[in-house]
């Protein structure tokens, strides 16, 4: 998806690729809740943790797809493998989940494995770069609402709520 999203955004404006990929997302997403149950499955009793989980759905996309638009996909990529560092240290205050000093020793392996395939140097540290890392931030607590909900909210609301609020929004963002 990622390739086809640098592919996209040559030669279309970001708003126009979010919105395409929210509507082709959104029917295959219709067909896993009524597979996993049907519409039931997508009731909800906490509607404004939908609404927080589009609003990072959303920040999620933009910043992530423009950083795709201005950058080398393998750099964008490989700055989204830190995403695991901030969600196992966002899950220490926000989930009360207590890492341990081999998870951490395991993170750090990591860290260092994500700047060897980045290779610092003038060339990743730009503003796409910023903007990448920040949409992997995003993408942490994205995953971290996600763990924090499982329990009251089925898995299909989860995940349908969030694209059907991008694809209405990409009725206002397309024409632009």
């Amino acid at each position: 998806m990622d390739a086809i999203i640098k592919w996209m955004t040559a030669d279309y404006p970001v708003p126009q690729v979010v919105a395409l990929r929210s509507w082709f997302g959104l029917p295959f997403l219709l067909m896993l809740a009524l597979y996993e149950g049907g519409l039931q499955g997508l009731r909800t009793r906490r509607p404004l943790v939908h609404i927080g989980r589009y609003t990072l759905v959303l920040a999620l996309s933009f910043s992530f797809f423009w950083a795709l638009s201005q950058m080398k996909l393998v750099d964008a990529i490989a700055i989204t493998f830190a995403a695991p560092i901030f969600i196992t240290a966002l899950s220490v205050p926000l989930l009360r989940e207590a890492v341990g000093w081999h998870r951490w020793i395991a993170i750090s392996v990591g860290f260092c494995g994500v700047l060897i395939m980045l290779r610092p140097g003038m060339g990743v540290f730009q503003w796409a770069a910023l903007v990448a890392l920040g949409s992997t931030m995003v993408y942490a607590l994205l995953m971290i609402t996600t763990r924090a909900f499982k329990s009251t909210e089925s898995t299909a609301a989860l995940m349908f709520y969030p694209q059907l609020g991008m694809s209405v929004t990409g009725i206002f963002f397309a024409p632009f």
